[in-house]
């Protein structure tokens, strides 16, 4: 996949954190960094990006797969304190 140069600024703490991560986990700043592009871009939905990622909600528990069947009250009241 052609690549193009960027430059970025950001504060140094941040860097540092994106280095960090990368090296511990056997990648480039850049590989991290386009990593989280990716993952931005597979939330984009049409209309804009999306307020709960999918993913998040298949593991969190707390959303029924169909939003219609909201069994509890505290359900109810998760719902509507993350919508």
């Amino acid at each position: 996949m052609p690549t193009v140069p960027l430059h970025l600024e950001l504060p140094a703490d941040e860097v540092e954190s994106l280095q960090i991560f990368a090296r511990a986990h056997g990648l480039t700043t850049a590989e991290v960094v386009s990593r989280l592009a990716r993952s931005l871009k597979a939330t984009q939905h049409v209309g804009g990006f999306s307020r709960i990622h999918p993913e998040v909600i298949a593991i969190t528990g707390l959303v029924p797969q169909d939003w219609s069947e909201v069994e509890s009250d505290h359900q109810r009241y998760l719902l509507e304190k993350h919508q």
